[in-house]
């Protein structure tokens, strides 16, 4: 009987604690920024647009987005302003516990000239997924895509003309609370940057080869691997090298006993399977 009473105060207890929790965090569920709200500070120090991309991701637009959020008031304006280096606490969240979730999306020149996009409100809405899944504070994915496509307007003169070339854009929310206390971060930071790319690896259009090893799994059922976190990323690096070494461009990463076919690389991989004549499979995943 004294183990039930015990057992019952301490259900009460934390449920209470929880429930002032989920009071006092309101605000991170029910705010969002708009676009309405939106500030352009666009900057005189222009960058020379290259004629052709470098190395993928390493060059940047003239702008930048960035949103900030704190618990006790919210999300600020949303600004879009130069993209430059921002200061940021030592001891934030971010640094400490990958407190982190990215997205990557591409917009395309097509022929008419325009800037077109590929279901941005599909990687905006997993953005929010992956943002709830690391409790940092919750937005509505279409004022995000609004402010998204304002930054591509003022830097869309750089857009790299030609086949498999793109105006990468990588939207990032962080934690920024300067407190290595393991818990939710009171404090965060959304930004958007624009970078003009090219092929991901050289020679793409003829393929690339690579390596499975099913001593190495990126993903497990109850696990984090549907959600895009920086934790999920980095481990990935060592299995990386290992494929370079083996000849290979990435991975091919397998699950489970069976060891299905999960991923490639940080990948979707589509399989078309045809017989020894050439002649399609009749199959539903054609």
């Amino acid at each position: 009987m004294l183990s039930a009473r015990i057992a019952l105060r301490f259900i009460s207890t934390s449920f209470a604690r929880v429930t002032d929790r989920l009071a006092s965090n309101s605000i991170r569920n029910s705010s969002t920024f708009k676009y309405s709200d939106l500030i352009t500070n666009t900057t005189t120090n222009r960058k020379p647009v290259p004629e052709k991309p470098s190395e993928f991701g390493s060059t940047f637009t003239d702008h930048m987005l960035i949103i900030n959020w704190k618990k006790d008031s919210g999300w600020s304006p949303p600004e879009i302003c130069e993209c430059k280096e921002f200061p940021i606490h030592p001891g934030s969240k971010v640094l400490h516990y990958s407190i982190e979730a990215f997205e990557g999306m591409k917009a395309m020149l097509s022929k008419d000239g325009k800037l077109k996009m590929f279901r941005p409100d599909k990687h905006c809405n997993r953005l929010l997924d992956s943002t709830k899944a690391l409790c940092l504070p919750e937005f509505d994915p279409g004022e995000l895509l609004k402010c998204m496509k304002a930054l591509l307007r003022i830097d869309q003169s750089w857009a790299p003309k030609g086949i498999g070339t793109a105006l990468y854009m990588r939207p990032v929310i962080f934690g920024t609370e300067p407190s290595i206390q393991l818990d939710v971060s009171s404090e965060a930071k959304l930004i958007v940057m624009l970078s003009p790319v090219g092929e991901y690896y050289a020679g793409e259009k003829n393929g690339i080869s690579l390596y499975a090893d099913p001593e190495f799994v990126r993903s497990w059922p109850g696990g984090y691997g549907a959600y895009k976190v920086g934790s999920n990323y980095g481990p990935t690096l060592k299995v990386q090298n290992i494929a370079k070494e083996k000849g290979c461009e990435n991975n091919l990463w397998l699950s489970g006993a069976e060891e299905y076919i999960a991923e490639a690389g940080t990948m979707n991989i589509f399989i078309y399977w045809t017989d020894e004549s050439g002649s399609e499979f009749d199959s539903l995943l054609n």
